[in-house]
């Protein structure tokens, strides 16, 4: 995968240190910081017939639900990690409370991304004091559904993962979907959210998990291919 350029690299082939310390003082000190493009393996997703399937992922803390901060980067999609049933700040009220909002399924689940430039949202609970991993893989499936939805949206979409604090949770679900979707080995994608937000910590429990679903997929990967070139074997015979 090919590293994504930013301004911090632009200040340092050109030499301008104090630009470089301040873009980076900036991007460390925002409530949100980009990751990397999601491009959802053809495996992953049908293809929509869409003329652009393009997705900057993000992760952040509940900061970047703010209004002016998710207008100021064109925010397109939320998937808020909440600690409780009830534990929703105030901050997201004007994404839960948007008339085109409803409650599906325990989640509120905002308009079809892309349409009419409104924000998606929608919201989990996963609590740091219990199983965080167990709890990720409860909800795994609605949050596959939900960013596939957001890929097959035309234009280029901008979805954030974000919790209360960014620490574990949010950088674990966004390694997850780069790995379910952009098939980004965990290492890769570890090394990323590090180089984009350095104050991430993972567990080991959570990274026992990772793990374990990096093996999942190769094994899944590997008989497909088995089948694959079984099937082509069979058909070379037949002709």
């Amino acid at each position: 995968m090919q590293k994504q350029r930013t301004p911090e690299d632009v200040a340092r082939e050109c030499g301008h240190s104090a630009v470089l310390q301040r873009l980076s003082d900036e991007r460390f000190g925002a409530p949100g910081q980009f990751v990397s493009m999601l491009r959802i393996s053809e495996h992953a997703v049908e293809s929509s017939g869409s003329s652009s399937a393009t997705t900057q992922l993000w992760v952040g803390d509940v900061g970047a639900m703010e209004v002016a901060w998710c207008a100021d980067v064109d925010v397109t999609a939320v998937i808020y990690l909440r600690p409780s049933e009830t534990g929703f700040p105030g901050l997201c009220a004007w994404l839960r409370k948007d008339k085109t909002s409803r409650k599906m399924n325990g989640a509120w689940k905002g308009p079809s991304p892309g349409s009419n430039s409104l924000i998606s949202f929608v919201s989990f609970v996963v609590n740091e004091q219990e199983n965080c991993w167990s709890q990720i893989l409860k909800h795994l499936g609605e949050m596959l559904e939900f960013v596939k939805r957001v890929t097959r949206a035309e234009g280029v979409q901008k979805l954030i993962v974000c919790d209360e604090n960014c620490k574990s949770i949010a950088p674990v679900v966004v390694i997850v979907l780069l790995l379910l979707l952009g098939q980004v080995r965990v290492k890769d994608s570890i090394e990323m959210l590090h180089t984009a937000r350095p104050g991430i910590e993972l567990g080991k429990d959570m990274m026992k998990g990772l793990q374990e679903l990096q093996i999942q997929l190769d094994a899944k990967v590997l008989r497909r291919l088995n089948a694959q070139t079984r099937d082509s074997v069979v058909a070379s015979i037949a002709f």
